[in-house]
């Protein structure tokens, strides 16, 4: 018997059977269905908390946080490298003026010291 011939002697029933017949097949196709999207659904969930805990992104307040702290550390690194360059330009000065106390110069800028030369 195939398919056709079956769906023949649904339609030669009488209505209050075929109606029944609908019924239960349609509550049958539907607890089928809403049984694989379930099932879907639940691995989907798994997988998305995977792949949440693989790819966290940080709150707001710790992006703040870091990028404060990095913010810090390179201005600290530059306060450094600022002094230590005011600490050359000063000890260049010193060396100068004890230089001009030696020689004879004439002094235009701190730090600069330009000499004239005997002709």
């Amino acid at each position: 018997m195939s398919f056709l011939d079956k769906l023949e002697e649904i339609q030669n029933r009488p209505e209050p059977e075929r109606k029944k017949i609908m019924a239960i097949s349609l509550v049958v196709g539907m607890v089928l269905i809403t049984a694989i999207w379930l099932v879907n659904f639940r691995y989907s969930i798994k997988t998305a908390e995977k792949t949440e805990e693989e790819n966290k992104v940080p709150e707001p307040l710790s992006l703040i946080f870091s990028g404060a702290k990095n913010s810090a550390a390179e201005l600290k690194n530059n306060v450094k490298e600022e002094w230590k360059k005011l600490k050359n330009i000063f000890s260049a000065e010193s060396t100068a003026e004890n230089f001009e106390k030696k020689e004879t110069g004439q002094r235009i800028k701190p730090g600069i010291i330009i000499y004239e030369r005997e002709r």
